[in-house]
């Protein structure tokens, strides 16, 4: 599939456990890819994922409400779309929703303790008004 140089699509990171994101192959040769004119494909297994799940994924995001499209990007090569990812669709009010599935990534993989304190985490300066 060709892709417009900058499609505007929505990324639903959160799926990866639940739809079959394992990270164990794309772990071994992560290298800096950025789109250009066309995204480079790559096959869900080689992946990590599952296509069988991402199947899944695909009916479940259908069946929740009507989506223009769906793009899977990892390391910047796309694993999975389906819908018109080429056409430019206006989003409003993303950066809490990105932030909050990246913040959850990151508590499922240990990087973040939500019990952690300011001073538990170095901060020696707190503005107190």
């Amino acid at each position: 599939m060709t892709h417009g140089r900058f499609p505007f699509t929505l990324l639903f990171p959160t799926l990866s456990a639940a739809f079959g994101w394992s990270g164990a192959a794309a772990q071994t040769s992560i290298v800096e890819r950025y789109p250009v004119a066309e995204w480079e494909q790559i096959a869900p297994e080689a992946a990590g994922w599952s296509a069988e799940k991402l199947a899944q994924a695909q009916t479940w995001s259908k069946q929740i409400a009507p989506s223009a499209a769906i793009m899977i990007v990892q390391h910047g090569r796309v694993v999975a779309e389906w819908g018109d990812t080429a056409f430019k669709t206006k989003l409003h009010s993303i950066r809490k929703s990105l932030l909050s599935a990246l913040i959850g990534i990151a508590v499922a993989e240990n990087k973040i303790d939500l019990n952690a304190t300011m001073a538990a985490l170095g901060s020696t300066t707190m503005n107190h008004h």
